[in-house]
């Protein structure tokens, strides 16, 4: 999973705590074109597509983020195809809610306001 380059270094001086900090989920269309510059939710200003939702169990082990589990995202407008997601840090405020990774998601859902339910792979890890 790629990290936003803001995020390295948060996650490194123990500025994001991937096991304690509210981390969500946003879904997102292709109309968001990923850039590792990015450092705040409030830099995703397209593309963004329903609500974002809590992380499912994640779990620290030697360094490395497993998240494991699924997730649903209840009625997401039909506003396009879900093609990837962000997670993010919330701080209650887009301005100041660190992002953190870019997941490309190979669901190519339509969006027709139900729900869409993630799971992820047991494999997936973030890894500094």
């Amino acid at each position: 999973m790629p990290l936003y380059l803001a995020a390295r270094t948060k996650l490194m001086k123990g500025e994001i705590d991937l096991a304690g900090d509210d981390i969500k989920v946003q879904l997102l269309t292709s109309a968001y074109v990923y850039d590792v510059d990015h450092e705040f939710r409030d830099d995703i200003t397209v593309g963004v597509i329903g609500v974002a939702v809590a992380m499912p169990g994640t779990e620290v082990v030697d360094g490395k983020l497993s998240i494991t589990g699924s997730v649903t995202f209840p009625d997401v407008p039909a506003l396009g195809v879900v093609s990837q997601c962000i997670l993010f840090k919330d701080s209650g405020a887009p301005a100041t809610s660190d992002l953190i990774g870019h997941v490309v998601a190979e669901m190519g859902v339509a969006a027709n306001n139900g729900d869409i339910l993630l799971a992820w792979d047991d494999n997936i890890v973030i890894e500094l």
